[in-house]
């Protein structure tokens, strides 16, 4: 089934469900595998964390997240990619918190009470809708829903619905959070709409011209968007992808009224095999899961090399990248969360 654009659910919520895996019980950069019995399968669950690099090459704290709940014969799983704004949170920043991890925690925190038989779309608003009552209550002093508010926490998220009952695999996302289904016959497909590489591949077409017209590398234009003038248009083009979350055109969560999703998809799940969940950091460098070329090379390499054979080829690809030139991008490396959800 191809992936609707945009969605809406009213459903009330009746919260309930078991918590089986968090980001909290997740070393970053070792596999974490857990079996459970939904009706009458077993699926196994690996997941993976990434902490990523930012200039200084020092490990920052992740800003991506995940949360797996089930209930008899329902599972849901949820990764999120926290975002950090463009201006500072004062209240943030008294707790220690960037903008993204803010968002991050507060998913794996609400997403405890979600009940996993209801519909993703569901879910998700109902995390929206928490995220923007903790903010009126703990930060409306900091953080303002305006069109052109630059301080505003975000992150892309996605979720997937199995049930056992009714055999449906059901996908919702908002932003760049991917969802891959892997059928019985080996063949991937991706059933997600990523809404924001259009206007990340904006930006860095800027910076590509700036750092050609001052004879510089693509990473110092990046490094230094904010102090250096000459650079400051990619700042702004940042400010743009900011507005058009703020407006909708792009997707995402935080906690803002106007939330919807990018797409969602429901495809019959007796044939899937695999199902794959993760943030951007999980995109071999060069490739777009928008294409089948891209699609393939994701399976075959996971498949071959596992969840940590990936993490470790994408930083070592991009470590072999210091000035960005071959593969361009906002920092050294990104952070990764992946889960991979087999079905026996």
């Amino acid at each position: 089934m191809i992936p609707k654009e945009g969605g809406s659910n009213k459903e009330n919520l009746t919260l309930s469900g078991d918590v089986m895996l968090t980001s909290q019980e997740m070393p970053p950069e070792q596999l974490v595998t857990k079996e459970i019995t939904l009706g009458e399968r077993r699926i196994i669950i690996e997941g993976l964390s990434r902490k990523g690099l930012p200039y200084s090459g020092a490990k920052k704290v992740s800003e991506d997240g995940c949360m797996v709940i089930r209930n008899n014969d329902v599972l849901q799983a949820i990764v999120v990619d926290g975002g950090t704004q463009i201006e500072s949170v004062p209240t943030l920043d008294t707790i220690g918190l960037t903008g993204g991890r803010y968002i991050t925690t507060l998913v794996e925190q609400f997403g405890r009470d979600l009940n996993p038989s209801l519909s993703v779309v569901a879910n998700l608003g109902y995390l929206n809708k928490r995220i923007g009552e903790d903010i009126k209550t703990h930060h409306s002093s900091s953080i303002t829903y305006q069109e052109h508010s630059h301080n505003t926490p975000y992150g892309s998220i996605a979720a997937v619905k199995i049930d056992t009952k009714n055999n449906t695999l059901e996908v919702a996302n908002a932003g760049d959070v991917f969802v891959i289904a892997v059928d019985n016959m080996g063949k991937p497909k991706l059933l997600t709409v990523d809404d924001v590489s259009k206007k990340d591949q904006e930006t860095f077409a800027v910076a590509r011209q700036l750092a050609d017209k001052y004879g510089v590398s693509f990473r110092q234009t990046m490094q230094q968007r904010t102090t250096d003038p000459r650079f400051f248009e990619i700042a702004k083009e940042m400010q743009e992808t900011m507005h058009q979350g703020n407006l909708g055109i792009i997707r995402r969560i935080t906690g803002a009224p106007n939330f919807d999703v990018t797409s969602s998809a429901m495809v019959p799940f007796e044939k899937i095999k695999i199902v794959y969940l993760f943030t951007d950091g999980g995109v071999l460098p060069g490739t777009s899961l928008a294409t089948p070329e891209g699609l393939n090379a994701f399976f075959r390499f996971v498949e071959s090399a596992g969840l940590q054979g990936l993490n470790q080829e994408i930083q070592k690809i991009l470590l072999e990248d210091p000035d960005y030139e071959k593969f361009p991008r906002f920092g050294t490396v990104d952070d990764l969360m992946i889960l991979k959800l087999t079905v026996q």
